[in-house]
């Protein structure tokens, strides 16, 4: 299953369409089961959202996309919060439906 949402992610970040078990590029954005969790804004730039599902499985997306777009930062749950950053060092809170661009 790793490799599959690693292929997703990779081909969202090129800009291709792919298909996963349970996430689809669409070249601007991707879905996690049917719900939008990245996007491209009009610079290019990549955005990410828990989408009002804080899962695991959500994060651990949001966190396979950030590595293959060469992004040290991470989303994290701490003390029932999300948040994005470094978990060590810099980090800011993220409301369960806001857009951080990666």
């Amino acid at each position: 299953m790793t490799e599959k949402k690693t292929e997703v992610c990779e081909a969202f970040v090129r800009g291709e369409v792919a298909h996963g078990n349970n996430s689809v590029s669409t070249g601007t954005a991707l879905f996690l089961h049917g719900t939008m969790i990245a996007r491209k804004n009009a610079r290019g730039e990549i955005e990410g959202t828990v989408a009002n599902y804080p899962s695991r499985t959500t994060i651990s997306h949001l966190n396979m996309l950030c590595n293959v777009a060469g992004v040290s930062q991470r989303f994290f749950t701490m003390h029932g919060y999300r948040y994005y950053g470094k978990r060590l060092g810099y980090f800011k809170p993220v409301a369960d439906d806001q857009w951080v661009r990666l």
